[in-house]
């Protein structure tokens, strides 16, 4: 039996409008690595957690983590609602994890691999973006082939998923809640990464 998602993803109500240098119509998955069970006890049962975060972060109050992906990936003059409107995110580790600053077990990774690609499926983004070199680090490389290691500053790898016969092109960003988070480093990789992918999916 297929497993179901514990943590639903948030799909924007314009998912496949995300805009970049011009560039419109495009399908956006943001990758998170983790929830932390921490004070959510109330959610531990919650499949729609990671959608009720982000809606709180557009409706009560700005969560940092989603500013700085917001700012990041954002080029256009779109509002908070309007980007998050216009993309996907979804944890890949679908277990909750006790504490924050604490890593998934490699349990958790691997076994969280066939709903990534159920996601991959059911989504069929034309990017997806990891946030963090762990997270990046801990998916699956069967079906994902290589294609470059980009010098901005510090080293970012990209390359594509291939599934159902779809190439995914696919990368990794510092994560956004990192001491080394730096918006200079992130946006000069983001701007190269996403103009050489718009080559792959003409």
């Amino acid at each position: 039996m297929e497993k179901n998602f514990f943590f639903k993803p948030w799909i924007g109500k314009n998912y496949g409008q995300y805009s970049f240098d011009g560039r419109s119509g495009l399908k956006l998955l943001i990758l998170g690595e983790s929830h932390y069970l921490g004070k959510e006890a109330e959610n531990k049962d919650n499949k729609n957690f990671t959608k009720l975060v982000i809606s709180k972060h557009l409706n009560e109050k700005g969560i940092p983590f989603f500013t700085k992906l917001y700012n990041l990936l954002n080029n256009s003059d779109l509002d908070q609602n309007e980007f998050w409107g216009s993309v996907a995110f979804y944890d890949f580790v679908q277990t909750w994890i006790d504490e924050p600053r604490v890593a998934p077990t490699e349990e958790q990774f691997l076994n969280s691999i066939p709903l990534f690609y159920k996601i991959l499926r059911e989504l069929s983004p034309d990017i997806v973006i990891c946030t963090g070199k762990r997270l990046w680090f801990n998916t699956p490389d069967d079906s994902y082939t290589f294609t470059k290691k980009a010098e901005v500053g510090r080293e970012f790898f990209q390359g594509y998923y291939t599934v159902d016969g779809k190439k995914i092109m696919a990368t990794f960003i510092i994560h956004p809640s990192s001491s080394a988070f730096s918006y200079a480093e992130n946006r000069d990789h983001i701007a190269q990464f996403m103009n050489e992918s718009f080559v792959q999916l003409i």
